[in-house]
Protein backbone atom coordinates (compact mmCIF):
# COMPACT_ATOMS: atom_id res chain seq x y z
CA UNK A 1 0.00 0.00 0.00
CA UNK A 2 1.06 3.56 -0.65
CA UNK A 3 1.94 6.16 1.90
CA UNK A 4 -0.73 8.54 3.09
CA UNK A 5 -0.07 12.09 2.08
CA UNK A 6 -1.21 14.81 4.35
CA UNK A 7 -1.82 18.26 3.02
CA UNK A 8 -1.33 21.27 5.20
CA UNK A 9 -3.85 24.03 4.61
CA UNK A 10 -2.14 27.38 4.47
CA UNK A 11 -3.97 30.26 6.09
CA UNK A 12 -4.46 33.02 3.58
CA UNK A 13 -3.71 36.42 5.04
CA UNK A 14 -6.22 39.07 4.11
CA UNK A 15 -5.05 42.64 3.79
CA UNK A 16 -7.22 45.71 3.81
CA UNK A 17 -6.59 46.25 0.10
CA UNK A 18 -8.26 42.88 -0.66
CA UNK A 19 -11.66 43.98 0.65
CA UNK A 20 -14.37 46.25 -0.73
CA UNK A 21 -13.15 49.75 0.16
CA UNK A 22 -16.62 51.14 0.81
CA UNK A 23 -17.18 48.45 3.45
CA UNK A 24 -13.79 49.24 5.00
CA UNK A 25 -14.46 52.97 5.18
CA UNK A 26 -17.94 52.60 6.66
CA UNK A 27 -16.85 50.02 9.25
CA UNK A 28 -13.80 52.12 10.17
CA UNK A 29 -16.06 55.16 10.65
CA UNK A 30 -18.32 53.16 12.96
CA UNK A 31 -15.25 51.93 14.86
CA UNK A 32 -13.89 55.48 15.25
CA UNK A 33 -17.21 56.75 16.54
CA UNK A 34 -17.65 53.81 18.89
CA UNK A 35 -14.23 53.83 20.56
CA UNK A 36 -14.23 57.61 21.13
CA UNK A 37 -10.57 58.23 20.30
CA UNK A 38 -11.37 60.83 17.63
CA UNK A 39 -12.55 64.14 19.03
CA UNK A 40 -14.79 66.06 16.66
CA UNK A 41 -14.10 69.82 16.48
CA UNK A 42 -16.85 71.99 17.93
CA UNK A 43 -17.30 74.19 14.85
CA UNK A 44 -17.50 71.30 12.38
CA UNK A 45 -21.08 72.14 11.39
CA UNK A 46 -19.88 75.29 9.59
CA UNK A 47 -17.26 73.52 7.42
CA UNK A 48 -17.37 72.87 3.72
CA UNK A 49 -15.13 70.09 2.44
CA UNK A 50 -13.82 72.22 -0.41
CA UNK A 51 -14.12 75.49 -2.26
CA UNK A 52 -15.82 73.67 -5.13
CA UNK A 53 -18.74 72.64 -2.89
CA UNK A 54 -21.77 74.86 -2.43
CA UNK A 55 -22.86 73.57 0.97
CA UNK A 56 -21.36 71.45 3.71
CA UNK A 57 -22.08 67.75 4.25
CA UNK A 58 -25.57 66.73 5.34
CA UNK A 59 -24.51 63.70 7.39
CA UNK A 60 -23.93 64.39 11.07
CA UNK A 61 -21.11 61.83 11.22
CA UNK A 62 -19.25 63.01 8.14
CA UNK A 63 -16.11 63.84 10.12
CA UNK A 64 -15.76 60.20 11.21
CA UNK A 65 -16.23 59.07 7.62
CA UNK A 66 -13.55 61.53 6.43
CA UNK A 67 -11.14 60.35 9.14
CA UNK A 68 -11.79 56.73 8.16
CA UNK A 69 -11.19 57.57 4.51
CA UNK A 70 -7.95 59.34 5.42
CA UNK A 71 -6.83 56.25 7.35
CA UNK A 72 -7.59 54.11 4.31
CA UNK A 73 -5.52 56.40 2.08
CA UNK A 74 -2.69 56.39 4.62
CA UNK A 75 -2.75 52.60 4.54
CA UNK A 76 -2.49 52.49 0.76
CA UNK A 77 -0.19 55.46 0.04
CA UNK A 78 2.04 56.15 2.98
CA UNK A 79 3.37 58.70 3.95
CA UNK A 80 0.90 61.48 3.20
CA UNK A 81 0.71 65.14 4.09
CA UNK A 82 -2.02 67.74 4.05
CA UNK A 83 -1.24 68.91 0.51
CA UNK A 84 -1.44 65.44 -0.99
CA UNK A 85 -4.70 64.72 0.81
CA UNK A 86 -6.12 67.98 -0.54
CA UNK A 87 -5.29 66.80 -4.04
CA UNK A 88 -6.83 63.37 -3.43
CA UNK A 89 -10.11 64.80 -2.16
CA UNK A 90 -10.24 67.62 -4.70
CA UNK A 91 -12.93 67.95 -7.33
CA UNK A 92 -14.25 69.94 -10.24
CA UNK A 93 -14.88 73.63 -9.72
CA UNK A 94 -17.82 74.70 -11.83
CA UNK A 95 -17.33 78.21 -13.17
CA UNK A 96 -20.56 78.97 -15.01
CA UNK A 97 -20.08 79.37 -18.78
CA UNK A 98 -16.34 78.86 -18.53
CA UNK A 99 -14.91 75.33 -18.49
CA UNK A 100 -14.61 73.56 -15.16
CA UNK A 101 -11.24 73.24 -13.48
CA UNK A 102 -9.72 71.05 -10.81
CA UNK A 103 -9.81 72.53 -7.33
CA UNK A 104 -8.17 71.21 -4.18
CA UNK A 105 -10.20 70.26 -1.13
CA UNK A 106 -10.17 72.25 2.09
CA UNK A 107 -6.84 72.08 3.88
CA UNK A 108 -8.39 73.02 7.21
CA UNK A 109 -10.55 69.91 7.23
CA UNK A 110 -7.52 67.75 6.44
CA UNK A 111 -5.41 69.37 9.14
CA UNK A 112 -8.11 68.98 11.77
CA UNK A 113 -8.79 65.38 10.80
CA UNK A 114 -5.09 64.52 10.92
CA UNK A 115 -4.73 66.35 14.24
CA UNK A 116 -7.67 64.39 15.68
CA UNK A 117 -6.09 61.13 14.47
CA UNK A 118 -2.74 62.14 15.97
CA UNK A 119 -4.37 62.94 19.31
CA UNK A 120 -6.04 59.51 19.22
CA UNK A 121 -2.61 57.86 18.75
CA UNK A 122 -3.56 56.41 15.36
CA UNK A 123 -1.22 58.44 13.19
CA UNK A 124 2.42 59.39 13.74
CA UNK A 125 3.88 62.62 12.41
CA UNK A 126 7.29 62.32 10.76
CA UNK A 127 9.94 65.07 11.00
CA UNK A 128 9.25 66.20 7.42
CA UNK A 129 5.57 66.83 8.24
CA UNK A 130 4.05 63.76 6.61
CA UNK A 131 1.97 61.22 8.50
CA UNK A 132 2.05 57.42 8.70
CA UNK A 133 -0.14 54.87 10.46
CA UNK A 134 0.91 53.34 13.74
CA UNK A 135 1.74 49.61 13.52
CA UNK A 136 -1.05 48.73 15.94
CA UNK A 137 -3.66 50.51 13.83
CA UNK A 138 -2.35 48.84 10.68
CA UNK A 139 -2.73 45.46 12.39
CA UNK A 140 -6.25 46.37 13.55
CA UNK A 141 -7.21 47.41 10.01
CA UNK A 142 -6.01 44.05 8.66
CA UNK A 143 -8.06 42.28 11.34
CA UNK A 144 -11.06 44.35 10.34
CA UNK A 145 -10.54 43.22 6.75
CA UNK A 146 -10.60 39.59 7.90
CA UNK A 147 -13.89 40.20 9.69
CA UNK A 148 -15.38 41.83 6.58
CA UNK A 149 -14.28 38.86 4.43
CA UNK A 150 -15.83 36.46 6.94
CA UNK A 151 -19.13 38.36 6.89
CA UNK A 152 -19.09 38.46 3.07
CA UNK A 153 -18.59 34.69 2.96
CA UNK A 154 -21.48 34.14 5.34
CA UNK A 155 -23.75 36.41 3.30
CA UNK A 156 -22.72 34.65 0.09
CA UNK A 157 -23.40 31.24 1.66
CA UNK A 158 -26.87 32.39 2.73
CA UNK A 159 -27.61 33.73 -0.75
CA UNK A 160 -26.41 30.50 -2.35
CA UNK A 161 -28.59 28.51 0.02
CA UNK A 162 -31.63 30.68 -0.71
CA UNK A 163 -31.27 30.93 -4.46
CA UNK A 164 -29.39 27.65 -4.99
CA UNK A 165 -26.96 29.13 -7.43
CA UNK A 166 -23.85 27.32 -8.54
CA UNK A 167 -20.68 27.69 -6.49
CA UNK A 168 -18.24 30.37 -7.60
CA UNK A 169 -15.13 29.30 -9.46
CA UNK A 170 -12.87 31.74 -7.66
CA UNK A 171 -11.78 31.06 -4.09
CA UNK A 172 -11.42 34.75 -3.28
CA UNK A 173 -14.77 36.07 -2.19
CA UNK A 174 -14.05 39.76 -2.65
CA UNK A 175 -13.91 39.37 -6.43
CA UNK A 176 -17.47 38.07 -6.59
CA UNK A 177 -20.03 40.77 -7.19
CA UNK A 178 -23.45 40.06 -5.76
CA UNK A 179 -26.50 41.76 -7.18
CA UNK A 180 -29.22 42.62 -4.74
CA UNK A 181 -32.57 41.78 -6.25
Amino acid sequence: MGKKRYTVSKAVSVLMTDVDQHAVTSSLAVMLKKNGKVKVPTDIEFFKTGMFKEIGPDDADWFYARCASILRHLYKRRPLGVGRLCKIYGGRLRRGNRPGRFCKASGGVMRRALKALEDGKMVIRKPNGSRVLTPTLQRDMDRLAQVIIKIDREVLALQQKRKKIRKPVSNRMYKIKIRNT
